[in-house]
């Protein structure tokens, strides 16, 4: 047989070796390019542009809603930064809010408590640059009381006592560890209605709190780091 391509003589089902044809010509289609890659690319600048613009969506939002907050805070407070370490938000002296690197607490200095202690504890039993003053600190994350000493007993060495306001528990850190006062040292605290001025400060704060339409939970959007950038440029 003659082969199609070149017209030389073939045998019957063989391959021409003149060049090297197929005794029919056969029609194929070109190979198909490989569009993965391509489409992966477009998928991934597409992704990552959706994601930006989602972060930089509820960047803003946060921003926003931290604007807000600050405004409220602003209206009846007087907002400035101390130190490197903390930042306050006064309240004509009822009451200061704190901001430290670590935790965000309001500090009341209350003369009940401050008598209370120091004829429990003698004079000096505070300790120095306390962050609870002459009075307490109210964590705002945990919802308690804390008292800072620096005093000394029998016991050990008196650092701490916390108040729990919704379990209206008392407990003393002692030699850093956790004790229960004494029936003795809670009928002393009674005596001064320790629990109730704490728990009327606390009280008072959430209801100035709600006057301005504020809640702990928007205390606790800011921090240090945002109100720094917010109101002064405090050195870290």
């Amino acid at each position: 047989m003659i082969c199609p391509k070149c017209g030389q003589e073939i045998k019957e089902g063989k391959i021409c070796s003149h060049c090297n044809g197929a005794k029919k010509e056969e029609t194929t289609n070109p190979p198909k390019q490989n569009n993965f890659k391509k489409k992966f690319f477009i998928f991934k600048v597409v992704f990552t542009a959706t994601l930006m613009a989602l972060m930089l969506y509820f960047a803003m939002q946060d921003g926003e809603k931290e604007t807000q907050i600050t405004d409220k805070i602003d209206a009846f407070t007087e907002a400035y930064g101390d130190d490197e370490y903390f930042y306050y938000i006064d309240n004509q002296e009822a009451w200061v809010l704190t901001y430290s690197k670590e935790n965000e607490f309001v500090s009341f200095d209350n003369e009940t408590v401050f008598d209370c202690f120091t004829e429990a504890f003698g004079d000096g039993c505070f300790a120095e640059d306390s962050v609870s003053g002459y009075g307490f600190a109210y964590d705002l994350s945990d919802g308690t009381a804390r008292m800072y000493f620096d005093a000394d007993f029998e016991d050990g060495h008196l650092s701490i006592i916390n108040y729990d306001v919704e379990k209206e528990e008392f407990e003393l850190i002692l030699d850093n560890e956790r004790w229960t006062p004494s029936e003795e040292l809670l009928a002393f605290f009674e005596s001064y209605d320790l629990s109730e001025v704490i728990e009327d400060d606390v009280k008072a704060f959430l209801l100035e709190l709600e006057e301005h339409n504020l809640t702990v939970e928007d205390l606790l959007t800011l921090d240090y780091k945002i109100l720094n950038s917010m109101y002064v440029d405090i050195e870290e």
